[in-house]
This record gives C-alpha cells, sequence and structure tokens, in this order.
C-alpha cells in the first residue's frame, strides 16, 4: 500500500488508526464559522505539526519534539466527514479542516 493510500479515511475509527502511525501529520487547511462560513483567525493554520499521542477521546500535535503542544478532541463521531485524506469536524464554535500526511 502506497503513502497516499495509507492515509484516506473515511470514517472516525480508520482517521484515529491513521494519526497512530508513526510520522504522521496534521495541517489545519481551514478554519471557519460553522453558520457564516466566515474565515477565524487560527493560530497554526497552514502549519503542518505532528503527531506526539493518540488516546480514545483526543490526540496531541506539536510543531517539533516539545514545542507548540496542542490537544485535539475527537468529540463524536457525527461531527466529522472525511474526503480521502481530509479530515473535517464541526464544532460548535468553528469547523477545522485538516490535511493529512506524513513527514520524513
Amino acid at each position: 500500500m502506497s503513502t497516499k493510500e495509507e492515509l484516506m479515511v473515511s470514517n472516525l475509527a480508520q482517521f484515529k488508526r491513521v494519526l497512530a502511525i508513526p510520522g504522521v501529520t496534521l495541517t489545519i487547511t481551514s478554519c471557519v464559522h460553522p453558520v457564516t462560513e466566515a474565515d477565524i483567525p487560527h493560530k497554526y493554520l497552514n502549519v503542518t505539526r505532528r503527531i506526539r499521542k493518540v488516546q480514545s477521546n483526543s490526540f496531541v500535535l506539536e510543531t517539533a519534539p516539545g514545542i507548540n503542544i496542542s490537544w485535539g478532541d475527537f468529540d463524536k463521531a457525527s461531527r466529522w466527514s472525511f474526503d480521502d485524506d481530509v479530515a473535517t469536524v464541526r464544532y460548535d464554535h468553528m469547523v477545522l479542516t485538516y490535511k493529512i500526511g506524513k513527514g520524513e
């Protein structure tokens, strides 16, 4: 299986498994208001970050080992949608779109 195929996801369980693969990264490509779809500023927009840890209900991202650590919440599966290597989560206050990648 090629790296591109390895990163394709279609549901939350598969997304969690992909995040656990060593070297996988996430990049927030979009952050918008859920009603107006207006852009919302996000500190890590278009910044590729590595997955440091995956738990059943959350994941940890970092820009470099131990630097700029933040948590992502898996929330309910119904809030997520997937399109190949793109994952979108719809929170009450924002909609985040992530691009799944793999670092060196």
